[in-house]
């Protein structure tokens, strides 16, 4: 689950049964070490390859692929999220996921908003 970097959707990423998270990162790797046509490697390139976690990290955690839900948050000129968790409220199973907010406006009304991801 990623907050898109506007912050005005929520993205979700469903796993899948035939790819399990090691192999996941062992073929982002070997991708990224023997795939490319630029198969060598001086300090630059591995400094820069290294570089940046945030998105290697969403990178492996979503395999590369389009987000399997996606759904709209309140304006983030007039909210802030302060925070996200998954939770089942009612016991069904579902995904659902419940978001708190803090109006930018008066930073004392906060609120919270409960998501649920259909199938």
């Amino acid at each position: 689950m990623l907050l898109t970097s506007d912050g005005k959707a929520l993205e979700l990423w469903l796993g899948r049964t035939d790819d399990a998270p090691e192999r996941s990162k062992e073929r982002w790797l070997r991708k990224l070490l023997f795939e490319g046509s630029d198969q060598a490697w001086d300090i630059e390139r591995a400094f820069a390859a290294l570089g940046n976690v945030a998105e290697r990290q969403v990178a492996l955690a979503t395999g590369e692929r389009p987000p399997d839900r996606s759904l709209p948050l309140r304006d983030p000129a007039q909210t802030r999220v302060l925070g996200l968790e998954c939770a089942d409220f009612d016991g069904d199973g579902a995904r659902e996921v419940v978001i708190s907010y803090r109006d930018l406006a008066d930073p004392r009304r906060r609120w919270f908003d409960v998501l649920v991801f259909g199938e």
